[in-house]
């Protein structure tokens, strides 16, 4: 789940390459926050798009945590909460 998370966060980067992990653990969940740079106006969209986010979808379902994403300006900002 992380390594997807991380590689997500490295492949849809912009070239200021910008990747940040927050890991903490808040009672009963690990939050992890990952954060990347990213200009939305000049990513294209290409047929694989989304399947990283679909298959830790897939396991946070498994483990019953949450996934979050959030857009923030130049940001992608994905949260897992995952239980202990």
């Amino acid at each position: 789940l992380l390594s997807n998370a991380l590689e997500n966060a490295f492949i849809h980067n912009d070239s200021r390459k910008r990747v940040s992990m927050n890991v903490t653990y808040i009672e009963p969940y690990y939050r992890i926050v990952i954060m990347n740079t990213t200009d939305f106006k000049e990513k294209e969209i290409d047929k694989n798009h989304g399947y990283g986010l679909k298959s830790m979808a897939q396991i946070i379902e498994q483990v019953q945590g949450e996934i979050l994403t959030e857009k923030q300006e130049d940001k992608y900002i994905v949260t897992l909460l995952i239980p202990e």
